[in-house]
């Protein structure tokens, strides 16, 4: 799992806002997840304390073979 956080004003949290959101970041971030993990990954966003905004990012491992 990676984890990104930060001290600054946050954003607004909810469905609506996240899923509809029209910003290349959050866009292309999904879209690269979707088209390199399908369903097996995840990326939620949490409120961080006492303020800012925690990012988590789940994928699976993979090792190369030797």
């Amino acid at each position: 799992m990676l984890e990104l956080t930060d001290d600054g004003e946050g954003m607004v949290l909810d469905e609506s806002t996240l899923g509809k959101s029209n910003g290349v970041g959050l866009t292309n971030t999904r879209e690269r997840l979707q088209e390199l993990y399908g369903t097996n990954h995840a990326c939620t966003f949490s409120k961080a304390e006492p303020q800012g905004l925690k990012v988590n990012i789940q994928i699976p491992f993979e090792k190369e073979e030797d």
